[in-house]
């Protein structure tokens, strides 16, 4: 399965869920889509009685329309071929994963395989790993060095399992654990989002799941579909014109909205956060508006919203702007 119908999930005891998280969904979905069609994205502020709980749901439907990309043979490539030397991956070696630093990646190489990844396997051994087995023998680590590091075995490899690949096919998990690439990045309480992410049981079909379930940032699991923003980090962020970056809540959009000026953002605003910082964030939003001399866009996406049968819920406000 590579889709899930909104409508049919339920929650807290069969309960049929509700238009705001209808809503939530699909516009996480609406968000993802538009980006790979348009190769673009813009910038969206939402007002909200709960940003957190939409998060959850809003992110499950970015990473659903993730899901439903093909990902084909000329994808893998290219993301490999992003690899530089000193990319860390992990590969499986026999039985044992390793750590390994990426020393290039070769075409043509031999007739049997299109495409080789070299690794840096053993002492002084370059292992040459063949396009066919990428998908079930790298994962790719979002981070680099400057240096070649030695290879090690890692022991907390843990392939994803449970209600995710149950939702969708192990196969299409597999593919997107191999290329590593996050549905989406988050500024926001990591401790507060991960405390409540168990807070809503749902179930699809015969499915019963918690977003924590579906919601993994590498920290327990190697797969990761969304990924934290830290000052500092060692990880690697591969955020271009074509990635959204979700910002929960009015404190932290307000301090680190200039570090991510080119990328499209998302922008969560608790209505019963502290009004100050609200108004400051509102601000901040109109000078980016009117100094940068950013376009208006909300009529239009109310329209493309519209035209794809998304309904506003009340209670929610949203501006756009590109």
């Amino acid at each position: 399965m590579s889709k899930v119908e909104f409508e049919e999930i339920y929650y807290r005891f069969d309960k049929k869920i509700e238009p705001w998280m209808i809503f939530s969904m699909k516009l996480g979905s609406f968000l993802n889509k538009y980006s790979r069609a348009n190769k673009s994205t813009f910038n969206i502020y939402l007002s909200l009685p709960n940003s957190l709980t939409f998060s959850y749901f809003l992110l499950h439907g970015i990473f659903d329309a993730h899901m439903e990309q093909t990902i084909n043979r000329s994808m893998v490539a290219k993301r490999f071929q992003q690899l530089e030397n000193g990319a860390i991956v992990y590969y499986l070696d026999g039985t044992k994963w390793k750590r390994c630093s990426v020393q290039g990646v070769l075409k043509d190489y031999t007739e049997i395989s299109p495409w080789h990844l070299l690794i840096a396997n053993n002492a002084g051994v370059t292992e040459y790993v063949p396009y066919y087995k990428w998908e079930t023998h790298i994962i790719i680590k979002n981070r680099k060095l400057d240096r070649i590091l030695n290879a090690r075995v890692v022991n907390n490899i843990e392939k994803i399992s449970g209600p995710l690949t149950e939702i969708y096919s192990s196969q299409k998990i597999n593919k997107r654990e191999m290329l590593n690439i996050p549905s989406a990045y988050i500024i926001g309480n990591r401790t507060e989002f991960d405390k409540y992410s168990n807070y809503f049981w749902l179930k699809y079909r015969d499915v019963e799941f918690y977003h924590e379930d579906i919601l993994k940032d590498g920290s327990t699991q190697i797969f990761r579909n969304i990924q934290w923003i830290k000052k500092d980090d060692e990880d690697t962020h591969y955020l271009s014109d074509n990635n959204w970056l979700l910002m929960i809540g009015a404190a932290k959009a307000v301090a680190r909205m200039e570090e991510f000026k080119g990328i499209g953002k998302i922008i969560l605003d608790d209505q019963f956060e502290n009004v100050d910082t609200s108004e400051m964030l509102r601000d901040t939003i109109e000078q980016d508006i009117i100094l940068n001399k950013k376009s208006i866009i909300t009529t239009e996406i109310v329209e493309q919203l519209q035209d794809t049968q998304i309904e506003i819920p009340k209670g929610v406000s949203f501006l756009a702007w590109k």
